[in-house]
């Protein structure tokens, strides 16, 4: 064998080491930025109906210290701690908050807390962890599910929002309205769709925010065909709503209604074809609120507050003409509930 083959063989293997070197450390590149890139939390938009109905706790309370576990014994590998591994794998153990709480609107029957209590809620280290975030020393209402008798959990995906910022209608929803036989999401799919759900997509074009903060979903209490005789606004407002001393969001339109033919009403509501009934709805529909033509018959449906009032918003189906025999089969009875 020459030493020209010989140099040319050594060079041809040197090639092949150098390219498998290369090789490696690209793998290995790709395989760090694959592990680095896969960790992200992301979250489906909720609505506060659906995130209470779907919580185990849904809690009033102020935070008032913030810690940092001691790391989870997993994690104290020196495999994972020697730079290796993106920082992200050597993150510390969960963030607990130590929570004052001010009231409870759903606790299961087991847990142990009560109003005045400190507890902690528990959530991952920071969102990329779905770990939530909580302002201290500030009055907060705070979904999440429970943890231990004393403790629950939260993540980035639970409902949160400070106290202050909750509608009237949201208030009245976490403190008893909110039905949950039936749920809210954003948009109609094909996983989505059921019965008993209310779709925000099912009015092109209307603010989603309004359905967040001024939306409820509830199986229909009564159905009535009647006709809108009178309207008002309360409290009373001359000239224009949204420029009058009052917050728009506190007005109400009531409607006086002749009741011509009654389809579905609570046991405990009396009311038959003949009576004059008051129908209650927000003043604007960009808080919901519903519209009923006067001296017109219409089929309304609704719920009925706690003053006996029919209540119904945009959402709520209203038929002004159209409505087919088959239809009117089902109202007076053919429906299948």
């Amino acid at each position: 064998m020459s030493r020209e083959t010989l140099e040319f063989k050594i060079d041809y293997n040197s090639s092949i080491t150098l390219t498998f070197q290369i090789m490696k450390t690209i793998s290995l590149f790709l395989l760090f930025l694959t592990i680095d890139g896969g960790f992200c939390c992301s979250c489906f938009p909720s609505h506060s109906q659906t995130a209470f109905c779907k919580s185990e706790v849904v809690i009033r309370g102020k935070a008032i210290s913030r810690n940092t576990s001691p790391q989870k014994d997993h994690l104290k590998s020196p495999l994972i701690n020697n730079g290796a591994f993106p920082p992200l794998l050597r993150m510390y153990g969960d963030v607990v908050y130590e929570i004052e709480v001010i009231e409870i609107f759903k606790l299961p029957p087991e847990t142990d807390i009560k109003v005045g209590d400190t507890v902690q809620a528990v959530t991952g280290a920071n969102g990329a962890m779905c770990g939530g975030y909580l302002a201290l020393n500030t009055d907060i209402l705070i979904t999440g599910r429970q943890n231990g008798k004393s403790k629950l959990k939260f993540g980035l995906c639970n409902f949160k929002a400070a106290f202050s910022s909750l509608t009237n209608v949201q208030l009245e929803g976490i403190r008893g309205l909110y039905d949950c036989r039936c749920q809210i999401y954003p948009w109609q799919t094909d996983a989505t769709k059921k019965i008993d759900t209310c779709y925000g997509d099912e009015f092109p074009g209307y603010d989603t925010t309004c359905l967040e903060q001024y939306g409820r979903c509830s199986k229909e209490e009564s159905v009535i065909k009647g006709k809108a005789v009178k309207e008002e606004l309360n409290p009373p407002i001359k000239g224009d709503l949204y420029s009058s001393d009052f917050r728009y969001s506190d007005v109400k339109r009531i409607y006086d209604v002749n009741v011509i033919e009654v389809f579905k009403a609570p046991e405990d509501v009396q009311v038959k074809p003949g009576d004059v009934i008051q129908a209650v709805t927000r003043a604007s529909g960009s808080m919901c609120g519903g519209y009923l033509e006067l001296d017109t018959e219409q089929i309304i449906l609704g719920g009925v507050n706690e003053d006996g009032q029919l209540t119904f918003s945009l959402c709520t189906h209203k038929e002004r003409n159209g409505v087919t025999p088959l239809q009117l089969a089902g109202l007076r009875g053919e429906y299948s509930c």
